[in-house]
């Protein structure tokens, strides 16, 4: 018979990989293209996802295009972050991309990356 306390580790263990890896996606699901000289980002800072269906999300909150750069000055005079990541689904046009870029930029945001995958 397993003693308690290996029961309640092993619980205890799971809850903590089931929270890391949800935090790891950041909400929706978005196919990163891939880069040879992708780095992990490892400080929290303010994500916009653009997915296929061309929807923005900042940080899981749906926002529409038209307030875009009002929604993204106000998070940014809350938090006071300079950092953004910006995560497109890879179907996601050129051009929409560096709109959300521009965007960021007219919010007041200075450090600006994309996202993408380490290429295997």
């Amino acid at each position: 018979m397993v003693p308690l306390i290996d029961i309640i580790f092993l619980l205890l263990v799971f809850f903590i990989y089931v929270m890391l890896s949800m935090t790891i996606n950041r909400g929706i699901e978005v196919q990163l293209p891939e880069a040879a000289t992708a780095e992990v980002q490892q400080e929290d800072c303010a994500v916009l996802a653009i997915d296929k269906t061309r929807g923005l999300t900042i940080d899981k909150e749906p926002v529409a295009w038209a307030q875009l750069i009002a929604v993204l000055e106000e998070r940014r005079r809350q938090s006071d972050e300079d950092v953004l990541l910006i995560r497109a689904d890879r179907t996601v046009p050129y051009d929409l991309v560096f709109k959300a870029l521009d965007s960021a930029r007219a919010a007041g945001y200075q450090n600006v990356s994309l996202m993408a995958e380490a290429a295997p």
